[in-house]
């Protein structure tokens, strides 16, 4: 399943570039690179459904989900169960017409997605892990800043919890420019010589 609009308006903002869109008057360094390459071109994943009801297991233990449509699905595929809370990623071990078998821990149940790994896929992981260091930042406010107030003496954040958190944040943003092969702008920005242009050919 291809990007949302929504999902490429996230992806933006993590990798530094405006929301502008393809179609503005003013579409300053980015000429509809992602509107029009990315949302375009990534490669879609093979996916389907499953209304296999799964319960949680201690440790990874065999579940054989029927499919809505096995087209597409091979042993050994890494594949990607469910979402949110409930995601988990699995090897397809045993395919046998549209029951397919993975080694599975979490609580799965209703109709849920089951996604062939690939670009889409990965970049909504790190999208994810973007969202838990942010909400981590967010919880951390206040803690390892300003140590005195008569000489101006602040905590070393290094090794912090908070400037762990922000490592995580820098990492996971690198990750998704990675995966979906564009600079990530917020180390262009702090990188001497300040900013690039990117364009469209």
């Amino acid at each position: 399943m291809a990007f949302s609009i929504q999902e490429l308006y996230r992806v933006k903002r993590e990798l530094g570039y405006n929301l502008l869109t393809a179609g503005a008057d003013v579409y300053v360094g980015v000429t509809a690179l992602f509107d029009t390459v990315i949302q375009t071109y990534i490669d879609a994943e093979v996916a389907t459904t499953s209304a296999t009801v799964v319960t949680t297991s201690s440790s990874p233990s065999p579940a054989a989900l029927t499919l809505t449509l096995a087209t597409g699905f091979a042993v050994g595929q890494r594949c990607v169960i469910d979402v949110d809370s409930r995601q988990e990623v699995a090897t397809l071990s045993d395919l046998s017409g549209s029951v397919a078998t993975f080694l599975l821990s979490l609580a799965h149940s209703g109709t849920y997605s089951v996604v062939v790994e690939g670009p889409i896929t990965m970049a909504r992981a790190c999208l994810n892990k973007i969202d838990a260091a942010r909400e981590g930042i967010g919880t951390s406010f206040g803690y390892g800043a300003l140590k005195k107030a008569d000489e101006i003496e602040f905590y070393d954040t290094r090794g912090k919890f908070f400037g762990s958190v922000g490592e995580q944040l820098d990492f996971w943003r690198s990750e998704l420019a990675s995966i979906l092969g564009v600079p990530n702008a917020w180390e262009l920005k702090t990188s001497p010589g300040g900013c690039q242009t990117l364009s469209v050919y």
